[in-house]
């Protein structure tokens, strides 16, 4: 039989790769002088040494030699420089001049990197100032050409093209050597004072990561030439819950605590979590201050933090994270707060540094593996947890855990972690350091405030036309917002600025609710469109010995919807019949033009000057009852708006609705009794205070 040489499929796969793995070979250039070249070549044509021979005694290459023996015969005379390579025979920088590559690198790590257009174009410039001759392409485009850039980058192998990454700039410049010095001084601080956190077992760190249903898919393997690729996902934003976990320097990590997008939690939401998770609810699936308060419960639970086992607990300054809840709970089980510094948590957060990453990418994987096996069936967010629950083991792992907290100089403590270059992104913002004395500074200051106010007088005279004058800043009435910075928040110092804080936030709050508008409640949406109603009608109280128009009274009640008006007289307060307004009682409130609002007292705010109240409106189906809004409409009153404290409310079934009793009158208020009302009032002003003859209805 006749043998057939086969290829084995196998070693033919083999080559394959290996010519798929084979990288691109590098310019090696000759070692060789002239002078060596100039003795290996008198050796072949004087000595009568055979190429091969001279080449081997002299080690050149074979190929090099017999190239320069072809070129000495057929040029006797070519001079000893011509026994060697010129490689610089088309270069144009010399190597002492070629101080670009390095400004390059510079502008890439500042974070303000420069493309090949502007490099062709700096190296034209610079070669002009430098007086060096350049092709007159350079000069007609005045760049350089793609010729001298593709061999600048053959040159410079450290320097490639590269995709940047989009960066904030309060990201770039917050990571500066002071505010990382500022962070490390607190933890030196608290470790100093804390010597039970500094073997690392109490040390921990707490970050928040978002995971969502639709997940981004793994690289896949595809045809080569296809414009478009597709991987199968749940949808195109998908749902978003918030995972907030929580590791400690030994290597260890707590159960984890899920946010969902839902305004309940319920318990088949942690189905296939991790043993032990806290499950939370929130409508948007963000961290919110009060979700924190129970998340902090959950690390007192499981790491048995007290007073004589304190932790250390190192996390961002969110808003959610900073509030005085989140401090005074803390202090009382022995737990110091840490914050990191605002814009470096990239860097100096080991849960970023080391965790997050390949937790995210096991996340992905496992939702990817997921929608494989249930095909044509969208993901939500009850089958979160369970690829949480598969992810989290594997990444969560002591090895990265550690690895977080090392790179980060946390544990072991090194403040040395962060070299000059990383530092390169803040140096845009330094200023150069004012080295004059003072009280000259001073001086100079002054007389620049001066200069300006003059300019602006200046301006303000010379000017004929009346447009603004502006420095194109817009003009906002907003205080600038306060720079966050690395603090240990659980100290009294900083626990007394968020008490002020608090406080000046609720004096705020209480000042913007006085201008809120008034809206009706859900139900009273479509009477809006209806079109307005004449103003309704007011009864006028008279003094019956006057007939002088100018002394009518007109007063009006009427509830929040704006809807009702009814008769009211107009008289002041009496000590015999008015008490001080409590919380939880039932008031009437007078407002501009005698118009009277129905409120219940919430809460008292400076020492029973000024009041929180909640406004009530009339229901509509039920006459003589009025209803708390869907919509809260709270508003801050004074003392001397309150006209009338009521008594209790007549009970009625739905909780909602209130039916307010006025001073021993026990008939409903309706429309169509606004007459028999004010007959009532009338003479029950007239039995209590005696004004026999003083009122009258018109």
């Amino acid at each position: 039989m006749k043998k057939t040489n086969r290829e084995n499929p196998r070693e033919k796969e083999t080559k394959t790769v290996k010519l798929m793995d084979r990288k691109p070979k590098e310019r090696k250039i000759g070692t060789v002088t002239a002078k060596q070249m100039s003795a290996a070549v008198d050796l072949v044509l004087k000595d009568n040494y055979s190429i091969r021979a001279a080449a081997e005694r002299l080690n050149i290459k074979f190929q090099t030699l017999h190239r320069y023996v072809t070129k000495k015969r057929r040029n006797p005379d070519i001079p000893l420089a011509g026994m060697a390579p010129n490689y610089a025979v088309r270069r144009i920088f010399s190597a002492e001049q070629d101080e670009l590559g390095e400004y390059i690198t510079k502008c890439s790590k500042m974070a303000y990197g420069i493309s090949t257009k502007e490099c062709r174009k700096l190296a034209f410039e610079m070669a002009i100032r430098n007086n060096i001759k350049v092709p007159d392409s350079w000069h007609v485009c005045k760049s350089a050409g793609v010729e001298w850039m593709r061999h600048f980058l053959k040159r410079r192998r450290n320097i490639s093209i590269r995709q940047p990454e989009a960066c904030s700039l309060s990201r770039l410049t917050s990571f500066s050597p002071y505010n990382v010095g500022l962070f490390f001084d607190n933890l030196e601080s608290v470790l100093r004072r804390i010597p039970q956190v500094a073997d690392g077992n109490r040390i921990f760190n707490l970050d928040e990561s978002g995971v969502t249903t639709a997940h981004k898919p793994r690289k896949i393997l595809a045809e080569k030439g296809s414009k478009q690729v597709n991987q199968c996902t749940s949808a195109g934003r998908g749902a978003l819950v918030t995972i907030c976990s929580i590791v400690s320097a030994a290597g260890t990590y707590l159960p984890p605590a899920l946010v969902f997008p839902r305004k309940y939690f319920k318990a088949h939401m942690l189905v296939g979590a991790p043993a032990g998770s806290l499950g939370l609810a929130n409508p948007s699936g963000w961290m919110t201050s009060d979700l924190f308060i129970q998340v902090l419960d959950h690390f007192i639970k499981f790491t048995n933090s007290c007073s004589e086992n304190p932790t250390l607990l190192i996390y961002d300054n969110h808003e959610s994270h900073i509030s005085l809840a989140t401090v005074e709970k803390p202090r009382k089980f022995g737990v110091n707060i840490l914050t990191l510094p605002p814009h470096c948590s990239h860097r100096i957060q080991p849960l970023d540094v080391s965790v997050f990453r390949p937790f995210k990418s096991y996340y992905n994987a496992t939702v990817d593996s997921w929608m494989l096996r249930n095909p044509g069936i969208p993901m939500t967010i009850y089958q979160v947890a369970e690829c949480v629950g598969e992810a989290h083991p594997k990444a969560f792992t002591p090895a990265n855990i550690i690895a977080g907290f090392k790179r980060s100089g946390i544990y072991p403590l090194n403040r040395s972690v962060s070299s000059e270059a990383d530092f390169l992104n803040a140096s845009v913002t330094d200023r150069p350091i004012d080295l004059e004395s003072p009280s000259t500074s001073f001086q100079a200051r002054k007389n620049d405030d001066l200069n300006k106010e003059t300019n602006k007088t200046n301006l303000k005279c010379d000017s004929t036309d009346n447009t603004e004058k502006t420095d194109g800043k817009r003009k906002t009435n907003r205080k600038p917002r306060q720079r966050g910075k690395s603090k240990i928040i659980t100290d009294s110092p900083e626990k007394h600025a968020l008490i002020e804080k608090e406080k000046e936030k609720e004096l705020n709050t209480r000042k913007g609710m006085k201008k809120t508008k008034r809206v009706l409640a859900d139900w009273d949406t479509d009477e809006l469109k209806k079109p307005k109603k004449p103003a309704a009608e007011s009864y006028v109280c008279k003094d019956s010995d006057s007939s002088d128009s100018d002394n009518d009274i007109s007063v009006t009640l009427a509830d929040s919807s704006g809807d009702e008006n009814y008769c009211f007289p107009d008289v002041e307060k009496e000590p015999d019949f008015f008490e001080q307004p409590e919380i939880n009682d039932f008031v009437l409130v007078e407002f501009p033009n005698k118009i009277f609002y129905i409120a219940k007292v919430i809460s008292e705010i400076v020492h029973g000057n000024e009041y929180e109240v909640s406004f009530l409106r009339k229901c509509r189906k039920m006459g003589g009852c009025f209803v708390f809004p869907a919509i809260p409409d709270m508003a801050a009153v004074q003392e001397n708006e309150i006209k009338w404290v009521l008594p209790k409310p007549n009970p009625v079934k739905n909780k909602r609705l209130i039916n307010p009793r006025l001073p021993d009158i026990g008939v409903a208020i309706k429309k169509d009794k606004k007459e028999s009302i004010a007959k009532l009032l009338k003479r029950h002003y007239e039995k209590e205070w005696g004004y026999e003859n003083s009122l009258s209805l018109s």
